[in-house]
């Protein structure tokens, strides 16, 4: 684990065509023809740390032809430093090996598990919205649905999540718009520390800031729903 400063945005360079896609003129079969990188190969890929990225909300992921291309990438890690540099925010920045748990997060940042902060993106009905919990509490999705009136709430599968964002479970930092593009919702138990942690758009990033920082610049509707765990 160490602390330190890293700027930037990550492209990644894409070849090959989808096998269900059809032949244009000229095209031939070829052994180098390979499919795109998929969610459950980038997530696995990020796990065993490699460095996965597509291009957020775009076709990448679902192009029709796969020619020798440049996917570029809104790196939200990048963008979220920025906003706290710009916004004069102090925060402690943990760079770890890829964690897949809040436990394994909180350990690796030398933090309480409770000081988490676990982002979830859920599908409400047909939106999807952006919920904050503290990582020692589970969530009460029944009151989700009372709140929102909605009948039926679901996780968001690693694939929505990824073409919605980017970003593979586990990493999504708790912040809607304009970071990310959903409405934010928060938990008391994310907001009754000083401080909250989190991963930052990666496994290997997290932000430590505190909860009045935090609370200023995401401006999250806060409301109940999070049980024990």
């Amino acid at each position: 684990m160490s602390d330190t400063i890293a700027r930037g945005a990550s492209r990644v360079v894409a070849a090959g065509r989808s096998n269900d896609a059809p032949k244009r003129p000229g095209d031939q079969d070829s052994d180098n023809d390979v499919l795109p990188p998929h969610g459950l190969d980038i997530i696995s890929a990020t796990i065993a740390g490699r460095a996965w990225v597509i291009h957020v909300g775009q076709s990448c992921i679902n192009a029709r032809y796969w020619p020798l291309r440049v996917c570029d990438v809104t790196d939200v890690f990048a963008r979220l430093r920025d906003w706290l540099d710009r916004e004069g925010v102090v925060y402690r920045h943990v760079q770890h090996a890829p964690t897949r748990t809040s436990e394994e997060s909180a350990q690796a940042r030398g933090e309480e598990l409770r000081v988490g902060g676990k982002a979830l993106l859920l599908r409400v009905d047909d939106s999807f919205r952006l919920f904050v919990l503290s990582a020692a509490r589970k969530l009460d999705s029944t009151a989700i649905r009372r709140r929102f009136n909605a009948r039926h709430t679901r996780f968001a599968t690693p694939t929505e999540l990824l073409e919605r964002t980017g970003l593979v479970p586990g990493s999504v930092p708790p912040f809607g718009e304009p970071l990310l593009p959903f409405e934010l919702y928060a938990d008391p138990s994310a907001l009754e520390n000083d401080r909250i942690a989190f991963n930052a758009g990666s496994l290997t990033d997290s932000i430590v800031m505190a909860v009045v920082d935090y609370k200023r610049l995401a401006s999250p509707v806060a409301f109940a729903f999070s049980l024990p765990a």
